[in-house]
């Protein structure tokens, strides 16, 4: 079809042509008479021609054709969730996903005639529903609505398509946000979605077991409290029974009520004989009427060592504080010190307490383990002690800095300290207040705080829940569930706040009037080892309380032991282990990779082993090799891939699984999810109607979603046509071009040029 469409005003245009024609007849009535007829009426048909074509270039003479569509119709993609969440038995006497099979059905009977419409299920897998597909019962164990959505948005349908989601909304993976994400880029592609919720709120009724502390470590004779939390539904006020179970077999039991308010804490208190690893596990009873009872049980990990942990104490000059660390930390049978002193320039005092790590034959099984008398003091040259040699501060695992320590401190031993920290996985802790020259300044960038100037203020210490659950402190300290908060305040010179990056507070001041709290003993891992920094002059005291405070003297001598043991359990590689082996997670899910992380020292040089690992789930054993986690050094990875339902456990090949660290444990469990989380989600789903451009269509309405796709398509997808331009051909341009030549060369062939 042709149309014009005028670059000028058409007055104007008339006008031109009527100047163009007076000036045409004028020259063919008063010019070139002498021309013969032939040649005269040739010049005047080529002056004609080239005045009259601009004039129709000015007119716009334009070419419409229409563009044909896409062979095809429109896809409509029908997603029903099934998940186990749709098993529940709540829409119009039917479950969910029977409800959502009858509706997808109806869409495809009122949508089939105009559109291509698919039936998608999505469970463990998704696929087509079929006569087979639709007779199984939902079968996933979590909702992926983001990756269900971006999977579905990945088909490319020239033709238009649309998306019908039939679901809960039950979306248990990842944020709501990448869902809303999935929805914003579904606009973008003019993909809409209609949303169909399915299902109310069922409030189902549980109960969950979990460790604070699932992964522990301890040495012989020493108690070790296990934390442990219970969170339920429905069920407050209700009397429960924990069980503590070794190998199979309940060894303690304990009654707990829980609160109405939240969830519920209590403790079991272990005490190991000897080395090795040990695998417990929580379990509380059933209770009817309860969701699932998979998460009624889980798993605890202990590490018991016989090797002491090598400390190294470092004092500028005689205080109080260092003083009476000194003693209790001597007094453990689990630490070996050695205490270094600087009593003038050049002259250092050395003093080593070797640990006593085995009971004394006179004493009663439940009294504490004897330490061994300390070593006599002795006199060494500064240059010439284990702090100025590498090789020999790589044999200690924690390194404290008492106060006036800049002394010890230069650019060599702070890059010599950094560099056993973040490749040795050694523990540095200081406890000396905030940095006092420059020095001390770089050496508190390897730590968790920072300090601000500010009056000398006391204040008291409280643990935070860090604290608690790292279980700092025995329970049998009595003092209520924070004995700490009872004792004699602190001293701070300056006010420390938490450093960018991951630090941990596991005992923090009291509130002050700005209803903030500052950190006392803080921790922060730097590399593979970690940095500490204990706050606060005149701890002492809490080791030297009066009479009427007898009872909690324990305290202070425990808080020390009980945070030497906490740092050593985060070590990746315990004291004497040149490699070990960890799995990254104590309960894996079915479905899930199951991976572990092989340790090794820089001065491993055997050939690293191949991993193993075994359990009832497995026909045979199933073998992996360790490969390099990215830039990190020392730290290997092994992948088993997805393991059946059990109790495994990973070995490395070759080595004496008697050894510690060369086994770990780990359960994989069937997922329980999705049958807690059954409640009905309308408002997410209304979300992804909304800011995809679709929108929410009620259960009974199934024919409304191919009606309003129509409307939307005709909105959206009009109908397409080409426009040519008559100026735009080439054709036009040259005719024009050769009749102007044509003209001026028969004119200039007459003579009239």
């Amino acid at each position: 079809m042709l149309v014009f469409e005028p670059q000028i005003p058409l007055g104007l245009w008339w006008a031109m042509a009527m100047m163009a024609l007076v000036a045409w007849a004028w020259y063919a009535i008063a010019r070139d008479s002498g021309l013969g007829l032939f040649r005269r009426a040739l010049v005047l048909g080529l002056m004609a021609l080239v005045l009259i074509a601009p004039l129709v270039l000015l007119l716009n003479p334009t070419w419409i054709e229409p563009i044909v569509p896409p062979a095809g119709k429109p896809l409509i993609t029908v997603l029903v969730d099934a998940t186990q969440s749709m098993q529940v038995d709540d829409v119009d006497t039917q479950t969910r996903w029977n409800a959502a099979l009858e509706m997808a059905a109806e869409i495809k009977a009122a949508a089939s005639q105009e559109f291509d419409v698919n039936i998608i299920r999505f469970g463990k897998i998704m696929q087509a529903i079929d006569s087979q597909t639709s007779a199984l019962p939902p079968d996933g164990s979590n909702t992926n609505l983001t990756g269900v959505l971006r999977q579905t948005l990945s088909v490319n349908r020239p033709q238009g398509h649309a998306i019908a989601l039939l679901s809960d909304g039950a979306h248990n993976v990842g944020s709501t946000i990448s869902v809303t994400a999935a929805a914003d880029n579904a606009r973008a592609l003019d993909v809409p979605i209609y949303t169909t919720p399915l299902g109310g709120s069922v409030g189902a009724s549980n109960v969950s077991i979990s460790v604070r502390n699932p992964q522990l470590m301890t040495f012989p004779d020493r108690p070790v409290n296990v934390r442990i939390q219970l969170s339920h539904r429905s069920f407050g006020g209700r009397a429960v029974t924990i069980g503590l179970l070794e190998s199979g077999e309940q060894i303690a039991a304990k009654r707990l009520r829980l609160s109405p308010d939240g969830p519920s804490e209590t403790e079991f208190t272990i005490r190991p004989t000897a080395a090795g690893m040990y695998r417990y596990v929580v379990a509380v009873k059933p209770i009817d009427g309860e969701a699932t009872t998979a998460d009624n049980q889980a798993s605890l990990q202990l590490q018991v060592i016989d090797e002491p942990i090598r400390v190294l104490l470092l004092e500028g000059k005689p205080y109080w504080d260092t003083k009476f660390l000194a003693r209790n930390l001597a007094a453990d049978p689990a630490i070996e010190l050695t205490s270094l002193v600087l009593v003038r320039k050049g002259r250092l005092m050395r003093r080593t307490d070797p640990a006593a790590m085995t009971l004394d034959q006179d004493s009663n099984e439940n009294k504490d383990p004897q330490p061994i008398p300390g070593g006599a003091w002795e006199t060494l040259p500064t240059g010439a002690s284990d702090w100025d040699n590498a090789e020999k501060l790589s044999d200690f695992r924690v390194v404290v800095l008492g106060r006036s320590t800049e002394v010890f401190l230069n650019d060599e031993a702070i890059e010599r300290l950094r560099s056993w920290i973040s490749l040795d996985g050694g523990a540095l802790v200081c406890s000396r207040g905030a940095p006092a020259n420059q020095m001390e300044q770089r050496l508190g960038q390897l730590l968790p705080v920072r300090w601000q100037a500010q009056a000398e203020f006391r204040t008291r210490a409280q643990l935070t829940s860090l604290g608690q659950s790292a279980s700092l402190l025995p329970q049998d300290l009595g003092a209520g569930s924070d004995p700490i908060s009872a004792l004699p305040s602190l001293a701070l010179g300056a006010k420390p706040k938490v450093a960018i990056g991951l630090p941990q507070v596991l005992v923090q001041s009291a509130t002050g009037q700005d209803g903030q709290a500052v950190p006392i003993v803080s921790h922060q891992p730097y590399g593979s080892g970690q940095a500490v920094v204990v706050e606060g002059a005149g701890m002492w005291r809490w080791a030297f309380l009066p009479p009427e405070k007898a009872s909690a003297q324990r305290v202070y001598a425990s808080l020390w032991q009980g945070l030497m043991q906490w740092l050593i359990s985060q070590q990746d590689l315990l004291p004497g282990q040149q490699i070990a082996i960890r799995s990254d997670r104590l309960a894996y899910v079915t479905g899930d990779s199951v991976t572990v992380s092989v340790l090794v020292r820089e001065s491993f040089s055997d050939e690293l082993p191949d991993c193993m690992v075994d359990g009832p789930g497995l026909a045979l054993p199933r073998r992996a090799t360790p490969v390099p986690v990215g830039s990190q050094e020392g730290i290997h990875r092994a992948n088993f891939g997805a393991l059946p339902p059990g109790h495994y456990q990973a070995s490395l090949l070759g080595r004496d699984p008697t050894q510690p660290g060369v086994v770990t444990e780990f359960d994989v469990r069937d997922p329980w999810f999705e049958r807690l989380e059954v409640d009905s989600r309308p408002g997410l789903l209304r979300q992804i109607a909304q800011r995809s451009g679709g929108r929410v269509v009620d259960s009974s309405d199934a024919d409304l979603i191919a009606k309003d796709y129509r409307e939307h398509l005709n909105m959206s997808r009009p109908e397409k046509s080409r426009r040519i331009p008559l100026w735009d051909r080439r054709w036009v341009l040259l005719t024009v071009l050769g009749a102007w030549i044509v003209c001026w060369m028969t004119r200039r062939s007459s003579g009239l040029v």
